[in-house]
């Protein structure tokens, strides 16, 4: 989990039941919405029927992950293009491929503030490769 509380991992699953696929295509209808559209749904009891599907959230784009649909064998952003485009798009997606995965990494680093500065400025580190060692000497906590 990230501190904004949202997944950074999301795999690709079983399609949704037929409520949850019919209530997204309700909401679809209604918002007589054309284009990218995440949907977050929570599921309470059983999950069986409608009244078991809470919306949670709609954001009108495509989510973070959606890099997965391709590799899942459904590229989404290019069907979205090619209808943005006025090009021919089949009437139904291919199968997807299951069991593939979307991980999201972050990578924290420590540096010199000045040596930031003038990289943000010019470009370029003012002097050569950065010891890590001289960088953890400035820390205002002990490591040993």
């Amino acid at each position: 989990m990230t501190a904004a509380l949202k997944d950074i991992a999301t795999t690709v699953e079983q399609l949704p039941t037929k409520d949850r696929a019919y209530l997204a295509e309700r909401l679809i209808a209604t918002l007589k919405w054309r284009g990218p559209l995440e949907v977050e749904i929570m599921v309470s009891g059983r999950g069986e029927s409608l009244d078991d599907l809470h919306i949670i959230e709609i954001n009108p784009r495509f989510p973070a992950w959606v890099y997965l649909t391709a590799a899942a064998g459904q590229n989404l952003p290019a069907m979205c293009a090619r209808l943005a485009l006025g090009l021919p798009t089949p009437a139904r997606l291919e199968p997807y491929t299951a069991g593939r995965m979307f991980v999201r990494i972050a990578l924290d680093q420590i540096a010199d503030i000045a040596a930031f500065g003038q990289l943000s400025a010019t470009g370029a580190l003012p002097f050569g490769p950065i010891s890590i060692a001289s960088s953890l000497s400035t820390l205002p906590v002990s490591l040993s």
